[in-house]
């Protein structure tokens, strides 16, 4: 039998302070069949906080490759910009900076942690 590690620690021990999940809350279907979002709820969150590689840079659209991205690790799964159902990408807010999930490399099942690319957004 296979034993998964879980690395969900690791993060934990190089997490920083500060950092925060925003998510859409109480969104829903409009009659057009687009999702509209409800109210943004923060939540925060246990992350460790890394600059993206090349490598994952260009998991990116080329469009979004040069723009001031973070890669966040953490056991806490995020919702991208790029679900079927159109709902709202999370956002993270980190340093005073908020930043949009744009993709996600998903190690729940391999090591209970996930890794989101996030570009820098203007609120």
């Amino acid at each position: 039998m296979s034993q998964t590690a879980d690395f969900s620690d690791m993060i934990s021990s190089f997490s920083v302070s500060g950092v925060n999940r925003l998510t859409y809350v109480n969104g829903y279907w409009g009659d057009d069949g687009r999702y509209i979002g409800g109210n943004l709820l923060a939540l925060p969150i246990v992350a460790s906080i890394q600059q993206p590689t090349g490598a994952q840079l260009r998991l990116l659209p080329e469009g979004q490759r040069v723009e001031d991205s973070i890669v966040v690790y953490t056991s806490s799964p995020l919702n991208t910009a790029n679900t079927p159902g159109g709902e709202k990408a999370d956002r993270v807010q980190y340093q005073g900076l908020t930043y949009e999930v744009q993709s996600q490399m998903d190690w729940t099942g391999n090591g209970n942690y996930t890794g989101a690319i996030c570009k820098r957004i203007d609120v």
